[in-house]
């Protein structure tokens, strides 16, 4: 609500924007124009100038207020060392193997799971080191959607995919709609044209 961030010379708002619970909402804009100081905001990690960030009946930030536990894919992800696998279950206690793997699947990680069990579950390191950028981004954000968490929040999910990359992980976002309520921030207009917002 009446929500201002600015960063020097770069002034976000004001924005009023309501996104439906259980909807997938696309924040869609090119570089530099502040996509990603919302997603920051909305997670409660960047002093407002002006407005509120509500989840339900809660503000976030601020005084009594405390961020939404949300589930975060950002644009440069950070592994711990260790197999595919393991990057995986650390999304939650409650992650099972085979959750993990399907997820991991349907996020177009299959190729990936195969070239690393062949050669001995090769380890990552904090950078993801032998994945390309595609599959960093695809881990992350399958790390993400396996976590318990209502808010799901993507930052450029579909960057470095081809287009027919690009059609199988909006798909796998939109079918997480109704369960959680996601907001993306993207520069990509397949990935608006699939939004509720």
């Amino acid at each position: 609500r009446n929500l201002r961030l600015r960063f020097g010379d770069l002034v976000i708002g004001p924005l009023e924007v309501v996104a439906p619970a259980g909807g997938l909402t696309v924040i869609l804009g090119p570089t530099g124009s502040g996509k990603s100081s919302l997603l920051a905001a909305i997670l409660g990690e960047t002093p407002l100038e002006t407005g509120s960030v509500e989840i339900g009946s809660s503000r976030v930030g601020g005084p009594g207020g405390a961020a939404e536990p949300a589930a975060w894919a950002g644009q440069t992800p950070a592994f711990i060392p260790g197999s595919i696998l393991d990057n995986l279950l650390m999304a939650g206690p409650g992650v099972t193997r085979e959750a993990a793997l399907a997820m991991a699947i349907s996020f177009g990680l299959g190729p990936a799971l195969s070239r690393r069990s062949e050669a001995g579950d090769t380890v990552l390191d904090e950078r993801g080191s032998g994945l390309s950028g595609g599959e960093r981004r695809r881990l992350a954000l399958a790390r993400a959607c396996l976590k318990p968490a209502r808010l799901l929040l993507l930052d450029e999910p579909t960057a470095d995919l081809d287009v027919d990359a690009e059609a199988g992980i909006i798909a796998s976002i939109t079918a997480l709609r109704g369960g959680r309520t996601v907001i993306v921030a993207t520069h990509s207009e397949a990935m608006a044209a699939a939004a509720d917002v």
